[in-house]
């Protein structure tokens, strides 16, 4: 699974430092909190790779208006709270740390800082050098971005805290073309959980007006649906008409 990209031709790139930009679509896709389309970026430019990230992490309080460059390099005291806010997104119970005393330099830090910093520290997802204030405004590189990364998964799976689960009805981003009747056919997007997915289409050639499924709609069962709930496999009837479909994708939220 792509949680860590990688650059141009395909190289990783580990000694190059993270930019926020890399560590909060890394952060997010590691959290299974997959972008939603959208227009508007608010606090970012030009919307670009990262942007529907930065929305996301905005959207869930991870990040805040202090960022004023997503292209510099990310500190350590970021990187600590972006990943412990995104931990308490995602637990249902609060994260407890046994407030091992650290440095005595590091009193001064605020409280939750001071909290997420003493959790990274004692659950060994961080090696601290005792360096004092200087640590916090060090860079990371990307190999230390995905060790990081590789640590707090390791934590959730241990500690059965699940990746975000995408609570509303489907987003549908995109449906194979060209069906032939009797083909099967993707709709992809977000939401598309198993036990209560449901597909159906409507015919309807000469109208661009979206319109609810009523009775004329064609339910098809579905082959095979993605675990992750990006997408969903289906296939058109062998009777079905040349022409223009809506599709529809229902889950538990609608």
């Amino acid at each position: 699974e792509l949680i860590v990209g990688r650059g141009v031709n395909e190289e990783y790139y580990p000694q190059r430092n993270a930019t926020y930009a890399e560590f909060i679509s890394v952060l997010m896709r590691f959290a299974g909190m997959n972008p939603v389309k959208s227009d508007d970026f608010d606090g970012v430019n030009e919307p670009n790779w990262y942007s529907s990230y930065v929305q996301i992490a905005k959207d869930a309080k991870i990040i805040d208006d202090s960022i004023n460059d997503f292209e510099e390099n990310i500190t350590y005291k970021d990187v600590i709270l972006y990943s412990y806010r995104t931990l308490d997104y995602l637990s249902d119970v609060e994260l407890h740390s046994k407030n091992t005393k650290i440095d005595d330099s590091l009193t001064d830090l605020d409280d939750e800082l001071k909290k997420a910093f003493t959790f990274f520290v004692e659950n060994k997802f961080i090696n601290y050098d005792k360096s004092g204030h200087e640590f916090f405004e060090n860079n990371i590189n990307r190999g230390l971005m995905a060790d990081i990364i590789c640590k707090v998964l390791n934590w959730c799976e241990k500690n059965k805290i699940n990746r975000y689960e995408f609570k509303q009805a489907p987003i549908i981003y995109m449906v194979s073309d060209s069906v032939e009747p009797g083909e099967l056919f993707n709709i992809s997007g977000i939401g598309m959980y198993s036990d209560s997915v449901e597909v159906a289409v409507v015919y309807e050639p000469d109208t661009t007006e979206t319109k609810i499924p009523g009775e004329d709609a064609i339910k098809l069962e579905p082959k095979f649906i993605d675990p992750n709930g990006d997408y969903v496999t289906v296939m058109l009837p062998n009777e079905a008409k040349n022409g223009a479909y809506y599709v529809w994708v229902k889950n538990s939220y609608g």
